[in-house]
């Protein structure tokens, strides 16, 4: 198994290049951020209370990353890992509201990772909660994300896709799927 440290994450949460399937200068990616997991929960990384057999065997053939940062917050360790800065400096210290729809990371004035693996020809995918802003600006395919499915707030059922202020919360790209019935 490699092992590797990263000062700037240069991962995607699914990432494959546009042309060649096996090239071995722009290999497929995936990278998965596990909310309230402790850092040895699972066996890649030494714990044995939580069995993970396919995470363990993409650990063991890929690159496991051991030196990193993560916050208490998971918004602000989200912006962390989409722009490779403190959260403190692209002004975030707290949960992006589920109050105020217009707090988010503007894609403006910071650029993701996503964006950068585009650039260099990755097609990027993003699955799951973004909690980066509410707001249709904020939304994962202005950052760089080309396919996103998830929520945009931190808190759902994933089951019914109810958030906390009984909302459905779930997006295919920038379409809102509370406008599908339940029964779809």
């Amino acid at each position: 198994m490699r092992r590797t440290s990263l000062a700037i994450p240069a991962l995607a949460t699914l990432a494959c290049p546009l042309q060649a399937q096996n090239d071995p200068n722009h290999p497929n990616i995936v990278f998965i951020l596990a909310d309230d997991m402790g850092f040895s929960g699972i066996h890649a990384y030494g714990g044995y209370d939580i069995p993970s057999p396919n995470i363990d065997f993409l650990a063991d053939n890929g690159v496991v990353c051991e030196n990193f940062r993560a916050t208490p917050l998971s918004s602000t360790t989200r912006a962390s890992l989409m722009t490779g800065y403190y959260p403190q400096r692209v002004g975030l210290n707290h949960i992006y509201s589920e109050v105020d729809p217009m707090d988010g990371l503007d894609p403006e004035k910071y650029h993701s990772f996503a964006k950068q693996l585009q650039s260099a020809g990755y097609h990027t995918g993003l699955i799951g909660k973004w909690h980066l802003g509410q707001d249709i600006k904020f939304n994962p395919l202005n950052h760089g994300w080309d396919v996103w499915h998830g929520c945009t707030m931190g808190n759902i059922d994933f089951q019914s896709h109810y958030n906390t202020i009984h909302e459905i919360d779930w997006w295919d790209g920038k379409e809102d799927t509370v406008s599908l019935s339940v029964s779809d």
